[in-house]
């Protein structure tokens, strides 16, 4: 998927619960949490994993 998919998945994370649980997000799915760049594209497998854990880190 494209990078904007990640970054509104970061997006909505820190909107809602701040950089530190953007990090444990990313700690948790694997993925570095520098950033994505909008039109590049990135292993699907990647984004299912950021879904998941943001999924459990917001509850």
């Amino acid at each position: 998927m494209y990078g904007l998919v990640n970054r509104a998945i970061e997006q909505l994370v820190v909107a809602t619960a701040g950089g530190p649980a953007w990090r444990q997000v990313c700690a948790r799915a694997g993925v570095s949490p520098d950033g994505f760049i909008g039109m590049q594209a990135y292993p699907d497998d990647m984004t299912y994993r950021l879904v998941g854990a943001a999924s459990e880190v917001l509850g």
